[in-house]
Parts: C-alpha cells; sequence; structure tokens
C-alpha cells in the first residue's frame, strides 16, 4: 500500500493501537502530538546578591512538555501499546498475552472447533494451540 493512502486509512481509523517498533521519526512525531503535552512544574529561585541577608524568592510556573517524545515512543517496552480512540484521549497500557491467561484453554479449544478464518496459529509462540 502506498504510504499516503496508509496515512489516509489511519488517520481515519476510529482505533489506532501503537506497540512499539517503529522508526519513523515523523509518524512518532505526529503520534506524539496526538498524546499531548502536560505542565511540568518548575520552581525558580532569584536571589539578590547585593543584600546583607542574602535574600531569595522563588516563583512556581510550569513548563509545557510532551507526555511521550519520539525518543520513548521508538523505544516503548514490550507489552507496552498506546491506544486512541476517537473522542478520548490516548492512553498507555499493558498488553496481557491471552495464551498467559486463565483463559488460554478456552481459546485453544474455541479455535481447533471453529477455526480462525485466517490461519494465524503458525505466528503463535511454540506450544500454543
Amino acid at each position: 500500500m502506498e504510504p499516503h493512502r496508509l496515512g489516509t486509512l489511519r488517520d481515519n481509523a476510529g482505533v489506532m493501537v501503537y506497540g512499539g517498533g517503529v522508526r519513523d521519526g515523523a509518524f512518532l512525531d505526529e503520534l506524539s502530538r496526538l498524546i499531548g503535552k502536560w505542565d511540568r512544574p518548575q520552581q525558580t529561585r532569584h536571589s539578590d546578591a547585593r543584600s546583607l541577608l542574602a535574600a531569595s524568592s522563588y516563583a512556581d510556573s510550569t513548563h509545557k512538555e510532551p507526555i511521550l517524545d519520539v525518543d520513548q515512543l521508538a523505544a516503548l517496552p514490550e507489552l507496552h501499546a498506546i491506544a486512541v480512540f476517537t473522542g478520548y484521549q490516548p492512553m498507555m497500557t499493558t498488553l496481557e498475552p491471552w495464551w498467559e491467561t486463565e483463559f488460554a484453554p478456552a481459546v485453544n479449544e474455541s479455535l481447533q472447533l471453529y477455526g480462525t478464518g485466517t490461519d494465524v496459529r503458525d505466528a503463535l509462540p511454540e506450544g500454543v494451540a
């Protein structure tokens, strides 16, 4: 698929899940902007060297910075994902492989009975289905 058409498909999707491993800086920058920024607290100290008491004052402010920058998105830890749903703030989630859950026997039984529609079992870890 052409890059432009893939971008159009991605831009119009109601759900997008990013699971790491991408090295495309433009895509990661776009995703970082979509995730947004946060107000990082910052405290500034002002000193008056001319004062005999060396008086200081403090000012509290905030500084906007990306919640996740491009480097952090490129190095997303294994089994973590960013989920983006239309109408909601993006969220980070931890993935749980079904074959490591209490539901694995039921899913394996379903796969054996009904199949998958496509044969994805070749891509599963050894010993699963």
